[in-house]
């Protein structure tokens, strides 16, 4: 449930995962089998707690990103660029 709730964006800022990306369809905190695949090009495939059907009544507008796809159970996937190491350049 905590999963749900936090992954969804329905809760305010006060919840706080550990880890959180900032994809394409918006902060995804990393959860216990958020991480799907990873493919050859150091992309990783995360499952979002975001549908699409809610997604799309919050802003009709929206449009799904190309990175980015709807499960068979209406919620978001979407491909995260893994850094590919080294250091940051300031």
């Amino acid at each position: 449930m905590q999963r749900r709730l936090g992954a969804s964006g329905l809760t305010s800022g006060r919840t706080r995962p550990h880890f959180t990306l900032m994809t394409d369809v918006g902060k995804v905190p990393l959860y216990e089998g958020s991480i799907i695949n990873r493919d050859e090009h150091n992309r990783i495939l995360i499952q979002t707690g975001y549908r699409y059907e809610e997604r799309m009544s919050w802003v009709p507008g929206w449009q799904l990103p190309g990175n980015a796809r709807v499960d068979d159970d209406g919620f978001l996937q979407v491909w995260y660029l893994d850094a590919i190491g080294g250091k940051a350049e300031f």
